[in-house]
């Protein structure tokens, strides 16, 4: 039996919404996702596929950080939050 997709729920319609409510997290051509890192949408990182649960489709690709991206962010919010929103000493 063929899978049937609910219109409102297709991978197509749903990427179009979110560009038009979040079109600061898409690259420069709108084909490809950012990161957020250090406040800002950055980073495109290299994609990795994924696919439909429904079909197995490719639907699209993510965009996977390397190791040292990934730990330059993680160290980057580890300091905000150790010296909170004002800066060292400040409540």
């Amino acid at each position: 039996m063929a899978k049937i997709v609910s219109p409102q729920v297709a991978f197509d319609f749903l990427l179009q919404q979110t560009k038009n409510v979040t079109p600061e997290i898409f690259t420069a051509d709108g084909n490809g996702y950012l990161n957020l890192l250090e406040g800002r949408w950055q980073e495109p990182g290299t994609p990795r596929p994924f696919t439909s649960p429904i079909d197995g489709s490719e639907i699209g690709s993510l965009p996977m950080l390397s190791r040292e991206v990934a730990l330059r962010a993680a160290g980057r919010q580890k300091r905000s939050r150790r010296l909170g929103p004002r800066g060292p000493g400040r409540a």
